[in-house]
């Protein structure tokens, strides 16, 4: 009796995309009502880094090759209003857009916070089209990519990522798919128990 509930279930969690990364609940997308954060600064040897409010996105730059003043801006973009992804990769994470205005060369280094496991750092100087950033680093939550110049850039991930409110709507379908079965069940079971209550010869 147990096998149709079990089918039920299956049929209920089956339904969201495929594959996808363990989300992260607190990261704000663009778009939300808890929109993420952008930041504008000037860095100096004595400051050289900065981050947005919310901690998705930092920027550090390497303090002994700064001039007197480097202005740096990040922000938010929405990843659907750039140029396609190339095949088989799907945005993780918002687009952050790094704006330098810098008197010399500079070096550093962009870290994001992205809501999924990242396969690799997208990097786009013209907004249409990609490379694949080189030396990014991925880590748990994170990914980091060396920073020369500004331009666009989109941490990327291999698998399809569950829309937002996917996994409780599989769940909402695991419930009401499961629980009506189960209730069968039970009557089932119940009914069994009465009937064979009623088959038991009486004792004199």
């Amino acid at each position: 009796m147990l096998l149709p509930v079990l089918l039920v279930v299956t049929a209920g969690v089956q339904a969201p995309v495929a594959r996808a990364h363990d989300p992260s609940t607190d990261y704000r997308w663009v778009g939300d009502d808890e929109a993420p954060a952008g930041r504008e600064a000037t860095l100096t040897r004595a400051v050289s880094s900065v981050w947005t409010s919310d901690l998705q996105a930092v920027l550090t730059l390497a303090p002994e090759l700064l001039g007197d003043a480097t202005t740096v801006a990040i922000a938010p973009r929405d990843a659907r209003s750039v140029a396609e992804l190339p095949a088989g990769l799907f945005a993780n994470g918002n687009v952050y857009e790094v704006t330098l205005d810098a008197d010399r060369e500079v070096v550093g280094q962009l870290d994001l916070a992205v809501p999924h496991d990242a396969t690799t750092v997208l990097v786009s100087r013209d907004a249409e089209s990609w490379d694949v950033a080189i030396a990014a680093s991925m880590s748990p939550g994170h990914v980091s990519v060396p920073l020369g110049e500004g331009g666009l850039f989109l941490a990327a991930t291999d698998h399809a990522v569950v829309p937002a409110g996917g996994a409780s709507d599989a769940l909402r379908t695991v419930v009401l798919l499961g629980a009506p079965a189960m209730l069968l069940l039970l009557i089932a079971v119940a009914r069994r128990r009465r009937r064979s209550e009623a088959l038991e010869p009486v004792s004199p």
